[in-house]
């Protein structure tokens, strides 16, 4: 009989602090610890709810925690199952957790009543809303009443709105109890705005006006009255005008001809008083003018020198606006007029009127370079020591959405930062701004992808850096060009084998001609049109048992690589697509009826001419082009026809010899001649 074990002993009582620590179950931990787990660490329904379900006491907790929750909207059929879906989530999470802190509901197909039954939570204090595009006037209105109890909101790309959302803002910020310290804007047209009505001193702290147009003079002396205590102002993409300055009244040495100048109630150059206030511009008319010139190489001149004193009168009204801002921190000028941010900032930090009474100059940022994208994540980080000190007045959950909402503006052409160290292969600015909230799947006015641009310009890292990020690949620009396409086209042989890798790896099937728009041109045939020899070889290695099938694929006009390289190619790019294709690609004519030989002809392409005659098909291929233009042209009663009486009988001898000539035969004499 086998000898029983010995029964197993209770562990030990720990005998340190450190063993009594890792002891601990998770239902003895305290309810500030597990509001804290759910409000920082779950920010989707789905597991706030898994979370709840463990016990009723994490049920408890996540009822009443300061949770921070995102509604997705998840794709459908149609529109209208889009929204019902949205607004069954919404609708779910009001209800099942009451005390919802920060909501975020960007891109949302959800409307005005939807919005406004989710701001009516008890405890909400910020409320993302950009991308919302059915979000209508009268709802913002309704949203930004007197009273309400948020704190930061933010409503970009909501293209409804209008210039009427940045007073409804102000004037809420300055209402009592005056909560609302953070608000983002963006695509608003501010002619002409305040108007008559000035919006009264509040206490907004962060102020985003991203890609709007028309911002005058007028509008700046209004923002610097209605926000004293503003710390931060974003500006990026948005367009700065003044008007030129009267004949007389000192060229553009001066911008604004010298003096006080205050907004006007139409919010035009301000060149009347208003009640917005004057902007001094004198003080800083000969310095901003310097720092221009030092900005901007070879401004002196006809033309340049106009630009420059038109760049300098911007950066006089921006300094102006800056002096009257005594806590701005941050100024962001992200595709400002070239020059504009880099005067602004010779100025932050050397002129003395803007220096008074701060701690440290004003930063001045142009996130589209990595000396400003640095300062942004050194900032973000300054914010969440400041707020954990207790001595910031910004959250860093507010820094994190207004940096988001920074990194995410564009340029006229619809470029963002990241398209920008996308193209120029900075890896660590493209991680930064990552790290930041840009949208990795943004495109520009083209259609392309910072992913796009990577391999457009060869940059290896940055589309290293971009492929982690879970960039699209098959996202084709507005030509149907493809990441994939564009790299083989150019060259790039490293972007080439990334992108295959990639691939790969997701299951992707890259030799798809699907993939590469309705025209059907693929990587393989870019890089035979290009002449890239390594390309090709690399791309027939990397199809292996499939590379014959992608050497024979043909474009919507029916023409294939061996086409496209017959036009200029190398001998030694044909001889591999020989080797790999065969002789059949050869012998097939495109949409023209012209066979790979006769374009090789048309364009004077020898070399092609005597890879093709080595390869012993150019005869057999012009034989059977000519066999088959001679059954195109030939009449239709003289084409040969099966069981025909004359192909079975040929004329005979005795026939006449007219008739014979009569009916196309050959006719001999007659006997005996």
């Amino acid at each position: 009989m086998a000898e029983q074990a010995p029964p197993v002993q209770p562990a030990s009582c720990p005998k340190t602090e450190l063993e009594l620590v890792a002891c601990t179950s998770f239902a003895d931990l305290p309810d500030e610890v597990l509001a804290l787990v759910a409000s920082l660490g779950l920010t989707e329904p789905q597991d706030v709810a898994s979370f709840a379900a463990a016990s009723r006491r994490c049920l408890a907790v996540c009822r009443s925690a300061p949770l921070r929750l995102r509604v997705r909207t998840r794709p459908a059929a149609t529109a209208r199952e889009e929204q019902a879906a949205a607004r069954h989530a919404l609708q779910a999470l009001i209800a099942a957790w009451p005390g919802v802190a920060e909501l975020d509901l960007r891109g949302s197909p959800l409307e005005d009543g939807d919005i406004l039954s989710a701001a009516r939570m008890p405890t909400l204090a910020a409320l993302q809303l950009s991308g919302c595009k059915k979000l209508t006037p009268a709802g913002c209105s309704a949203l930004l009443r007197p009273g309400s109890r948020l704190r930061s909101i933010t409503l970009q790309r909501c293209f409804q709105l209008t210039a009427g959302a940045l007073s409804d803002a102000l004037g809420v910020a300055a209402a009592p109890p005056a909560r609302l310290a953070a608000a983002a804007f963006s695509h608003l047209c501010l002619d002409g705005w305040p108007g008559n009505s000035v919006p009264p001193p509040g206490g907004l702290r962060v102020l985003a006006l991203h890609n709007c147009t028309k911002l005058r003079p007028g509008t700046l002396a209004a923002i610097a009255a209605s926000c004293p205590l503003l710390e931060v102002l974003l500006l990026g993409g948005s367009g700065l005008v003044v008007e030129e300055p009267a004949a007389g009244t000192g060229g553009g040495s001066e911008p604004t001809g010298g003096g006080s100048v205050a907004a006007s109630s139409g919010g035009g150059d301000g060149s009347s008083a208003g009640g917005a206030g004057g902007l001094d511009v004198a003080p800083f008319a000969e310095a901003s003018l310097a720092a221009v010139l030092s900005s901007v190489p070879g401004s002196v001149g006809s033309a340049c020198g106009s630009y420059a004193a038109y760049l300098a009168r911007l950066a006089a009204y921006l300094a102006a606006t800056v002096a009257k801002l005594p806590q701005l921190q941050v100024l962001e000028l992200t595709f400002a007029l070239p020059g504009l941010a880099s005067a602004m900032r010779h100025l932050a930090a050397s002129e003395p009127l803007l220096l008074a009474g701060r701690s440290a100059p004003v930063q001045v940022w142009d996130l589209c370079s990595s000396a400003s994208v640095i300062e942004a994540v050194e900032w973000r980080r300054s914010v969440a020591a400041a707020h954990a000190a207790g001595t910031g007045r910004l959250t860093p959950g507010d820094a994190a959405t207004f940096l988001s909402a920074a990194v995410n503006c564009s340029s006229a052409g619809r470029a963002t930062p990241l398209h920008a160290a996308a193209e120029e292969g900075d890896a660590a600015q493209l991680q930064a701004l990552l790290a930041l909230g840009t949208m990795v799947h943004a495109r520009d006015r083209s259609g392309a992808t910072p992913l796009f641009l990577a391999c457009e310009a060869g940059r290896d890292q940055s589309l290293e850096v971009l492929l982690r990020a879970n960039a699209a690949i098959n996202v084709r620009n507005a030509a149907d060009e493809a990441p994939l396409y564009i790299s083989a086209l150019k060259g790039h042989e490293r972007c080439v084998d990334l992108l295959i890798q990639h691939c790969q790896a997701a299951g992707i099937s890259w030799q798809s001609q699907r993939l590469y728009g309705h025209d059907g041109w693929t990587p393989l045939m870019a890089a035979a049109v290009g002449g890239r020899t390594s390309i090709v070889l690399q791309l027939l290695q990397a199809a292996g048992q499939d590379a014959p099938a992608l050497v024979q694929q043909a474009t919507r006009g029916g023409q294939n690589c061996l086409h496209l390289a017959a036009r200029k190619a190398c001998p030694s790019l044909l001889r591999s697509l020989l080797d790999v294709g065969g002789t059949a690609p050869l012998l097939a004519a495109d949409a023209d009826g012209r066979l790979p030989a006769d374009i090789a002809k048309r364009n004077n392409n020898g070399s092609a001419l005597r890879v093709l005659a080595d390869a012993g098909v150019v005869h057999a291929a012009t034989l059977r082009r000519d066999q088959a233009r001679q059954r195109g042209t030939q009449p239709t009663a003289e084409r040969p026809r099966q069981n025909d009486h004359r192909q079975q009988h040929p004329p005979q001898r005795w026939v006449g010899r007219r008739l014979q000539q009569r009916k196309g035969g050959g006719g001999g004499a007659p006997h005996g001649q």
